[in-house]
C-alpha cells in the first residue's frame, strides 16, 4: 500500500441525463446536472474537497457552464462513454467509437488530456482494457469491488487501485458489511448512521470511493418514456431530498477519521510513482 494514498477519499459523479442517463440528452433532460450538480459543488466547497466527474459526451454541449466552472475548480474531467448505451451489447467497433468520441468532445470542450474512463451503468465489455489501451486512455473505474449482487459482484479485484491490461483501475469498494457499493442514494436509504455503526465492525479500506449523479440530488419528476424500467422509477421517486444532508454529514464524517480528498487521476498519479 502507498503511504501517500492511506486515508483516501475520492468523490466521483457521474453526469449523465436524467433518470439515470436513460433518457436522451436535451435541455429538458438535463435538470439533475443544471440544479443537483451546484448543489453538489457548494457542499463539496465547504470540505475544499476535489471531485473527479465522468462525463457523458453527448451532453457536453449542453452543460459548457458546469464544465468551465469544474475547470475552474480544478476538478477532474474524465469520460462517460459517449451516449449512456450498455456497452456489453455494443460491438468492438462501437465501443471503441463510444471511447474515442467522448474523449475527442471532452477534450475539445475543457483543453485538457481525458485520462479516466467509467463505464455506463458499470456495465464491463469483454476486452475493455484493451479498447481504453487502444483509445489511449490510462485509468478506469468502472469495477465494484466486492462480494454484489447482479453485476457488481466482483469478490475477486482487490479494493485498492491496480493494473490491469497496463490500465489503472480504481475500484469502488462495498459498504461495511452490506453486500453493495458505495453509493451517495445507497447511504442515503441505510442511513449514514447505520453505515457509522457497520464500519466500527468492518473498518472502511485505506481508499474509498463514493460515486453518485447529479439526478440523485433533485425530485423526481415523470416521465412516459417505456424504456425507463419500473424498477428505476420506483428507486429514482423515492428520492425525499434527503440526498444533499447525507453528502454534507458523509463528508465531515470521512474528514473526521483522517481521510484526504483526492481525484481519481492524483490517485493514479501517486500509484504509478511508486
Amino acid at each position: 500500500m502507498n503511504q501517500k494514498l492511506s486515508k483516501t477519499a475520492i468523490i466521483s459523479i457521474d453526469v449523465e441525463t436524467d433518470w439515470g442517463g436513460r433518457l436522451p440528452a436535451s435541455t429538458e433532460t438535463i435538470r439533475g446536472v443544471k440544479v443537483g450538480l451546484p448543489k453538489i459543488f457548494e457542499i463539496l466547497n465547504q470540505y475544499q474537497c476535489p471531485a473527479t466527474l465522468f462525463i457523458n459526451g453527448e451532453i457536453v454541449p449542453y452543460i459548457q457552464e458546469e464544465i468551465n466552472i469544474s475547470i475552474q475548480k480544478k476538478f477532474e474531467i474524465g469520460s462517460h462513454g459517449f451516449t449512456h448505451r450498455k456497452m456489453p451489447e455494443l460491438s468492438k467497433d462501437e465501443i471503441i467509437k463510444e471511447l474515442a468520441k467522448s474523449k475527442a468532445i471532452l477534450e475539445e470542450y475543457t483543453g485538457q488530456k481525458i485520462r479516466g474512463f467509467r463505464a455506463p451503468q458499470a456495465r464491463i465489455p469483454e476486452g475493455l482494457y484493451q479498447y481504453l489501451k487502444q483509445t489511449n486512455y490510462e485509468y478506469d473505474s468502472s469495477v465494484f469491488a466486492g462480494k454484489m449482487p447482479s453485476r457488481f459482484n466482483n469478490q475477486n479485484v482487490p479494493i485498492e487501485p491496480y493494473l490491469q491490461d497496463n490500465i489503472w483501475e480504481i475500484p469502488v469498494n462495498s459498504l461495511p458489511l452490506i453486500p453493495l457499493p458505495m453509493g451517495l442514494l445507497w447511504i442515503d436509504l441505510f442511513q449514514l448512521s447505520l453505515i457509522q455503526l457497520l464500519s466500527s465492525v468492518s473498518p472502511l479500506p485505506p481508499i474509498v470511493q463514493v460515486y453518485m449523479h447529479p439526478f440523485d440530488f433533485i425530485p423526481a419528476y415523470s416521465v412516459e418514456d417505456l424504456s425507463i424500467p419500473w424498477g428505476a422509477k420506483v428507486w429514482y421517486t423515492r428520492q425525499q431530498g434527503s440526498a444533499l444532508k447525507t453528502l454534507n454529514c458523509l463528508l465531515y464524517w470521512l474528514q473526521q477519521l483522517g481521510y484526504t480528498f483526492r481525484t481519481a487521476g492524483d490517485v493514479i498519479n501517486s500509484c504509478s510513482m511508486s
